[in-house]
C-alpha cells in the first residue's frame, strides 16, 4: 500500500478470519461505531458502505475457504487504518493469478471511467443481472468508486507460494 504519506499508520480496526453474513454485519457495526462522532456523517457512511462490499468480496471470492453453519465462506483480513486523517480500508485474501488478472482489468476499467460511465455501467448491471461466476450484481466496487470518487488500489503479496490480493480504498472528508 502506498498512500504517499510519511506518517506511520494507525490501525484502528483489524480482523482476520472467515467472512460470512453474521461476521460481515458484526464488522460493519464495529466500523460504524468508530465513526459515530463524525459530524458530517458522510465519511462514516461511505466507509461503512465500502466495508460491507469489501468484506463480502472476501467471503465470496477468497480462494481460502472454510465451512461455517453449513456455508462455504472465504477467509481473509480486513483493516481500517488512519494515516494522518486519511482513512484506508484494506482487505487481503488468497486468489489465483488468473483471477487477479481479471480482477485487475475490472478495477482499471472502474478507475478510468467517468462518473457518467459508472452510472451507465451500474444501470446495465442492474438491468442484466450478475455476470457468470459472480455472486452479486457486480456493483459493489463500482459503487465504491462512484460514491467515493477515489480509485481502488490493488496489489498482490506472495506468501509461501500463494498469491494474496490486497485491495485498498482511501477516504477523506469531503
Amino acid at each position: 500500500m502506498n498512500t504517499n504519506s510519511t506518517s506511520d499508520p494507525d490501525i484502528i480496526y483489524y480482523y482476520d478470519g472467515p467472512c460470512n453474513n453474521r461476521i460481515i454485519q458484526e464488522l460493519v457495526d464495529k466500523v460504524s461505531a468508530l465513526f459515530q462522532d463524525d459530524k458530517s456523517d458522510s465519511l462514516g457512511k461511505r466507509i461503512s458502505s465500502a466495508a460491507i462490499e469489501m468484506i463480502q468480496n472476501i467471503g465470496f471470492y477468497s480462494d481460502e475457504k472454510t465451512v461455517i453453519d453449513g456455508e462455504l465462506v472465504g477467509i481473509g483480513s480486513f483493516s481500517v487504518i488512519n494515516r494522518a486523517g486519511t482513512f484506508l480500508i484494506e482487505t487481503k485474501n488468497r486468489i489465483t493469478a488468473e483471477k487477479f488478472r481479471k480482477f485487475e482489468q475490472w478495477i482499471k476499467k472502474l478507475n478510468s471511467s467517468t462518473k457518467e460511465e459508472l452510472k451507465q455501467l451500474r444501470k446495465e448491471f442492474l438491468k442484466n443481472g450478475a455476470a457468470h461466476g459472480s455472486r452479486g450484481a457486480n456493483i459493489g466496487l463500482l459503487d465504491i468508486v462512484r460514491k467515493n470518487g477515489s480509485p481502488i488500489l490493488t496489489g498482490t503479496e506472495n506468501i509461501n507460494g500463494s498469491i494474496y490480493l490486497i485491495i485498498t480504498v482511501k477516504f477523506t472528508e469531503e
